[in-house]
């Protein structure tokens, strides 16, 4: 153990040497979670911005689109069906809703056919118009109803609708739906620069084996087994700081609330940690050169942290990816970070837990006996 505890001391201080390893280790993957985090802080309390087509132009379509400015949450422009899918595309609005012909006259007769919806941004977006416009077109329809056909009745009721003596007393409050989805953004960006750090931090072995120091170590009474158990608690130190700088930065600057205790959010990013350096050892052990391992990095981190969950919620993808993602070790540590914000304990949360300690036992173990029977580095480059 004394042996171990010298080579953590010796390669934290070879590492850190160099004042670009902080800079690159720790300053970087932090700086890059809070921008990240304060883009999308930013953008979450944003009017979503519609482009409407209003084929029917009648008072009960205008007035529809009102309601939904009313709301404070959308912003309507009016456009032409022409130019729709450039204006989508172009992101000049997040979505499209076109108001048939026959709109007024559907609703009268109390038959309405949906409200077409043209976006690029998935359901996230596209519910929310979905979800008021429904609840617009329902009161309609259920006027139609009690109208029993009759126009003169349905226009007097409906401006009784309109013009009603309920009031209403509106105040602002905190939308958790956008905090949450925000932190759990932040969370997977942050797990992906866990990944990127923990490869590149095994990558010390790479470079020591390229420069023939490896070599000359496991020719001293420290042998491979210590050397590779020395690399990994450094990777864990570094892991456990950058974690700690990030829930501190959550905490003090960006001021977010993570809905969970801070030691639950700590746990489950070290887990993931964990495996992430399980990656980093697979990287060192199959990679044959510098190179080769960079690209092996990537080539792992980059779709894993898209299948799992890091960049978009998993129910955005098809249900073939989402079955896939199961075998992703990021999918469990992020669907347990939700499920803690949603107010689950820990002993909620085990079968998440085991799995990514399954994981981390299983990359280990299949890098260990690699390197056990292709110890090989007089040819590294």
């Amino acid at each position: 153990m004394k042996n171990v505890i010298i080579l953590v001391l010796n390669t934290l201080k070879v590492t850190f040497r160099k004042k670009s390893n902080i800079f690159s280790y720790l300053i970087v993957p932090l700086v890059s979670m809070l921008i990240i985090m304060s883009i999308m802080n930013g953008g979450g309390s944003a009017k979503i911005k519609i482009g409407v087509v209003d084929k029917d132009n009648s008072i009960i379509s205008t007035d529809m689109v009102k309601y939904l400015e009313s709301t404070g949450k959308f912003e309507s422009v009016y456009i032409n069906e022409a130019n729709i899918d450039g204006k989508v595309v172009n992101r000049e609005v997040n979505l499209a809703i076109i108001i048939p012909e026959s709109f007024s006259e559907e609703i009268y007769n109390n038959k309405l056919e949906n409200i077409k919806i043209v976006s690029i941004e998935g359901k996230e977006i596209t519910a929310w118009i979905e979800n008021y416009t429904n609840l617009y077109i329902q009161n309609l329809l259920d006027i139609s109803k009690a109208s029993e056909g009759n126009r003169d009745e349905f226009n007097d009721m409906y401006k009784g609708y309109k013009n009603q003596a309920l009031k209403l007393n509106s105040e602002k409050v905190v939308d958790k739906r956008l905090n949450k989805q925000l932190t759990q953004s932040g969370v997977g960006f942050l797990i992906m620069f866990i990944l990127i750090g923990a490869t590149s931090t095994s990558n010390i072995i790479l470079k020591e084996k390229r420069e023939r120091t490896y070599q000359r170590i496991c020719s001293t009474p420290v042998n491979s087994k210590i050397y590779i158990m020395g690399n990994v608690f450094v990777n864990f130190i570094i892991i456990t700081v950058q974690i700690l700088l990030a829930i501190f930065a959550i905490n003090t600057i960006l001021k977010v609330n993570m809905y969970m205790p801070d030691y639950q959010l700590f746990l489950m990013l070290l887990l993931m940690g964990a495996v992430s350096i399980g990656i980093g050892m697979i990287v060192v052990a199959f990679s044959k050169s510098t190179s080769e391992a960079g690209y092996l990095s990537t080539l792992i981190i980059t779709p894993t942290c898209m299948m799992g969950g890091c960049f978009w919620p998993i129910e955005l993808m098809p249900e073939k990816v989402q079955k896939i993602s199961n075998f992703i070790p990021q999918k469990w540590a992020i669907e347990a970070i939700k499920k803690l914000q949603s107010g689950a304990g820990i002993s909620e949360i085990y079968i998440n837990m085991l799995i990514l300690i399954g994981f981390t036992v299983v990359l280990f173990l299949v890098a260990a006996f690699k390197m056990n029977n292709t110890d090989k580095t007089g040819s590294f480059v």
